[in-house]
């Protein structure tokens, strides 16, 4: 088996993603010391992630199953919280165990750093 195979295939939790996403976007890690807004940039890049690459979950399903892709209904409806980990859903209802095949990440990156959202996270957190 081809080494870029199994890294391409592997999935990632969408919070440790969006952190992945702004380290490329911005050229450092997000600040923990401010944490209420390392939450909302990561829950803002989970949702930049979720428009331009598939998400999907492992909740519902079965043990050693695939994770399923999510709806874009689902996605837009909700809300990201918890730095990309839970999608909050208008009943309250919470969908978790978000993740993203690495490959989908990667390509997201590049399609995010064409952005204006890529300049603006520069502008505002690089400085800091």
């Amino acid at each position: 088996m081809e080494l870029s195979y199994t890294r391409d295939g592997q999935y990632l939790s969408l919070r440790t993603a969006a952190a992945l996403a702004y380290m490329s976007l911005v050229g450092k890690p997000p600040d923990a010391y401010d944490s209420v807004n390392m939450q909302r940039v990561l829950n803002d890049l989970a949702h930049a992630l979720s428009v331009v690459a598939p998400i999907r979950t492992y909740d519902e399903a079965p043990q050693g199953a695939a994770p399923h892709e999510l709806k874009p209904s689902d996605l837009i409806d909700g809300r990201f919280a918890r730095g990309g980990s839970a999608l909050v859903q208008p009943d309250g209802s919470e969908v978790k165990q978000l993740v993203i095949q690495r490959r989908d990440l990667d390509s997201a990156i590049l399609m995010l750093k064409e952005t204006t959202l890529a300049k603006s996270l520069r502008d505002k957190h690089a400085a800091v």
